[in-house]
């Protein structure tokens, strides 16, 4: 795959939730289940690219199988993503999981537009804001990346170009 299409060596591992497994199992029996679908998905990408950079969707702790997701988060050294920087009144990843933990890398970022929306999907001062006030945090010494997550692009350029430069600077 890398050789045909030049891809990169970073891959998003997905964690199944735990409405992806019947209620008749327990709490253990699902948590178990997740950690092995994670393990088994994380060995096949690592059969294909020894030098994968895995990445992760962030432990949800409002979920019942929060612990599991740490664990399963932890064991492969995964980087966590967030995009909820952005949104005033929306209690960051970051900070609900305890900026990881203090021993996980984590990238960090925003929504740029969702479903139906041309506008931005959050308020553009306060992400401004966000960023900075993370270089004076020294708790936030594991972000190693700044992220945009669109779920639709459309053509707000002037958007688009603004967290991209909030990206590299």
């Amino acid at each position: 795959y890398k050789e045909k299409y030049h891809g990169s060596n970073l891959y998003c591992a997905t964690m199944p939730t735990e409405g992806s497994f019947s209620s008749e199992y327990s709490l253990e029996e699902v948590g178990k289940l997740l950690i092995e679908c994670y393990d088994k998905q994380i060995k096949l990408i690592r059969e294909v690219d020894k030098d994968a950079v895995i990445f992760s969707h962030s432990p949800f702790p409002y979920c019942k199988t929060y612990r599991y997701q740490v664990e399963a988060v932890k064991r492969h050294d995964a980087i966590c993503l967030e995009y909820n920087i952005d949104q005033p009144g929306v209690y960051p990843y970051h900070m609900q999981n305890n900026y990881y933990w203090g021993d996980t890398k984590w990238v960090t970022g925003t929504l740029s537009h969702c479903a139906n929306e041309t506008n931005p999907a959050a308020d553009i001062r306060f992400a401004l804001e966000k960023v900075q006030s993370f270089v004076a945090n020294p708790r936030t010494r594991l972000c190693v990346g700044f992220g945009i997550h669109n779920e639709k692009r459309y053509r707000n350029i002037l958007a688009n170009d603004l967290y991209h430069v909030l990206a590299w600077n």
